[in-house]
């Protein structure tokens, strides 16, 4: 029985290294994207100045190194540093500091600016904490070839069965709160590939499939719900069907959504549980060390990171009368840590509210032009239709979340910096009358509506500016 429980809830050490690379390649990348608008969204003469932070997003015990300086070269520089790490965890070495380093590095630079994050940004920094406590330098690092020991094949702690809690976590309660009629009636996937803005060439095809996608819906549901149960079952070729079916299952997703990130986060995440069987059939030899246990200060916190994670996942959910609350003397570690979480991605329902933005302004000399879509030399005449597609509206992943959040009423009082930054971008390069003088930022909801009847389309401005007079609303 000690035997099984051991096959079960331990990690092969060669997994743990492939799962290394993979999330320091994700790092890199995640930096890249970032980069390209980095005095955008990262600096005091961008979208979000570090004022605007402190007045708006951040959390009390919320930590970020990102929020010294609102430079752009300060911050180029940080991210420069950022990358350096990503690189040292690729290639392992000194790789617990390293990755500790750039866990925060990562939590800081999601606390300067959560405007733009997805559920793929808050499972990397969820990934990123519990490797932590997991040897990810054992094989296949700078680390491991100067030790004279032979290199472990599996580890085993609290560290390793924490990991597993928190990635069926994801899923279980995820699957828990999607409460709404349509995962009932099986139209959420129809809905879900209504929401244009997300939508790819190959979305846009399999929401013609009609019927085909009503079965489906119960069949991801039971999944999320007690798939990675199967992991508890001790034979390796269940625990490798386990991995790559939510692997496929995220890779489904992202051939019809644009989610940036969030597929490939879970496939590294879901490759670092691969049985040591599945290395051995494709040649790569294990390690010869013996399997080792975590130390008691590793078990220990652990335990008590576990407590924390499960307390506020179940503090998402409502029971019958009862509330489970997160106690409070221990509240502020998790907005610390950034443990906050909650798995509400298509819950209780897919969204419904679908739409485009059309921005209409008029210059000094009268002309009246879509500042969304035209710049002073390239002029679009205002227009609200509906883009095909819609999602080529918007730069990036960044950008779309962006624009999607400052329409929320949660974050109305970010959308004067945003009219600040439109009118500086356009007055920059225009001249005399083709200066901007105001403009209004619309929202074309488009309201989904059930299967065979159309949408409804509405007009909601959300504010109006004048960039020589403050003018909002």
């Amino acid at each position: 029985m000690a035997e099984r429980l051991r096959n079960i809830f331990s990690m092969d050490t060669r997994s743990l290294a492939f799962g290394r690379m993979g999330l320091g390649m994700l790092l890199l990348w995640d930096l890249l994207i970032r980069a390209t608008q980095l005095e955008i969204f990262y600096t005091d003469v961008g979208l979000l100045p570090r004022k605007a932070v402190l007045d708006h997003t951040i959390r009390k015990w919320n930590l970020s190194i990102h929020m010294l300086s609102g430079e752009t070269a300060v911050m180029a520089v940080m991210f420069a540093i950022s990358a350096i790490f990503a690189v040292l965890l690729i290639i392992g070495w000194r790789t617990r500091l390293v990755t500790c380093i750039s866990w925060f590095l990562l939590i800081s630079l999601h606390v300067r600016n959560p405007i733009v994050l997805n559920a793929g940004d808050v499972i990397l920094r969820l990934v990123m904490f519990w490797v932590m406590f997991l040897p990810l330098g054992a094989v296949r690092s700078i680390d491991s070839r100067e030790r004279a020991v032979a290199p472990p094949k599996r580890y085993l702690g609290m560290a390793t069965f924490a990991f597993m809690v928190q990635v069926a976590g994801i899923y279980t309660y995820g699957a828990m709160l999607k409460t709404g009629s349509t995962w009932h009636n099986g139209e959420a996937p129809w809905y879900a590939l209504q929401i244009d803005y997300f939508l790819t060439p190959f979305g846009h095809w399999a929401r013609q499939c009609g019927d085909i996608l009503n079965p489906m819906t119960k069949g991801v549901l039971v999944f999320e719900l007690l798939g990675a149960a199967l992991l508890l079952i001790p034979h390796w070729k269940v625990r490798v069907f386990t991995c790559f079916a939510f692997m496929s299952m995220h890779l489904g997703f992202r051939a019809c959504l644009d989610i940036g990130m969030f597929s490939s986060v879970c496939c590294v995440m879901w490759s670092m549980l691969l049985p040591g069987e599945f290395w051995d059939r494709l040649k790569w030899r294990a390690p010869s060390g013996p399997h080792v246990r975590a130390g008691f200060f590793n078990q220990s916190l652990a335990i008590f990171f576990l407590f924390l994670i499960t307390s506020w996942n179940l503090s998402n959910l409502k029971f019958d009368g009862v509330k489970v609350r997160v106690p409070t003397e221990i509240r502020w570690v998790g907005h610390m840590t950034r443990l906050d979480q909650k798995w509400n991605m298509f819950a209780p329902n897919p969204l419904k509210d679908d739409g485009w933005f059309v921005i209409p302004g008029k210059t000094i000399g009268g002309d009246e032009v879509d500042v969304f879509r035209s710049t002073p030399g390239h002029r679009v005449p205002v227009s609200y239709d509906k883009p095909h597609p819609v999602r080529t509206q918007y730069r990036d992943q960044r950008w779309r979340k962006y624009m999607r959040n400052i329409y929320r009423k949660t974050w109305k009082d970010l959308r004067l910096y945003y009219g600040k930054h439109l009118c500086k971008v356009w007055n920059a390069e225009a001249r005399g009358r083709d200066k901007l003088s105001s403009f209004e930022i619309i929202f074309v909801k488009e309201m989904t509506k059930p299967r065979g009847e159309e949408p409804v389309v509405s007009q909601v401005s959300i504010w109006k500016h004048d960039c020589f007079k403050r003018t909002t609303n």
